[in-house]
């Protein structure tokens, strides 16, 4: 049975995707993803293609799309050039909450990373920078946990010029944790230590370092620097994407 060719949407775009319909450009394009900024430059969403990870501001398509054609966002569809794309499915990006977590959180290192996340933000190689990937597990992880300083962090964060700091792909992971959304393999990972199993907790850091060649070990170790580490992990980087 044949399918309607159209996008898998995130909740977090609705306000996008269904207002009225606006420009975008392509900041970054790679061959899964394509990061897409809006007129002032922000990364307000990405397009993402068969294989690539589930991201929680992903327009996911199965079409592939001509990269010199204007894109438009907006009115329930995504126009790249001629080609009009409905969409077909919602699906809702993880968004932890886990208050039990408040009382394992490291205050020093909170209010450390709290007052100089700025300084470490784009340091390393990749599509996101292994500071990046530090810093945005440890906001995910600080918003989960209910911990005060989490409203101030996530407010410095959203105003940042992210775009001018780090790179495309970086920039709209972090300004969509600002608002506690996070990948599915960090969401598992927080949820299994806030349940406190530990077979699950190493099932659950495996799968996230296998993100990325060294994103996911990047978003364990935010983890772990907030929470402090509870199981050993093997040596080496995660599978490439």
């Amino acid at each position: 049975m044949s399918h309607p060719v159209g996008v898998v949407a995130s909740h977090a775009l609705v306000a996008l995707v269904d207002g009225p319909r606006q420009p975008l450009r392509i900041l970054h394009r790679g061959r899964l993803s394509w990061q897409l900024a809006d007129v002032r430059g922000q990364v307000v969403c990405c397009v993402t293609f068969p294989g690539a990870l589930r991201l929680p501001h992903a327009l996911a398509v199965d079409a592939p799309l001509d990269p010199t054609s204007p894109l438009e966002v907006g009115a329930g569809a995504m126009v790249s050039g001629a080609t009009r794309l409905t969409v077909t499915r919602w699906w809702q990006p993880p968004q932890p909450q886990w208050p039990r977590l408040r009382a394992h959180v490291h205050e020093p290192t909170a209010r450390q990373a709290v007052g100089t996340w700025r300084g470490r933000l784009g340091h390393g190689r990749g599509l996101t920078p292994y500071a990046d990937d530090v810093l945005l597990g440890s906001l995910v992880t600080l918003i989960a946990a209910g911990h005060p300083l989490a409203a101030r962090w996530s407010a410095d964060v959203a105003s940042a010029p992210l775009e001018d700091l780090t790179t495309a792909a970086s920039a709209g992971l972090l300004r969509q944790a600002t608002r506690g959304l996070c990948l599915d393999q960090l969401a598992a990972v927080l949820a299994a230590r806030a349940n406190g199993e530990e077979h699950a907790v190493r099932d659950a850091e495996q799968a996230l370092l296998a993100v990325g060649s060294s994103s996911g070990a990047g978003l364990l170790a935010g983890v772990r620097q907030l929470l402090g580490q509870t199981t050993s992990t093997p040596a080496g980087k995660g599978v490439a994407a």
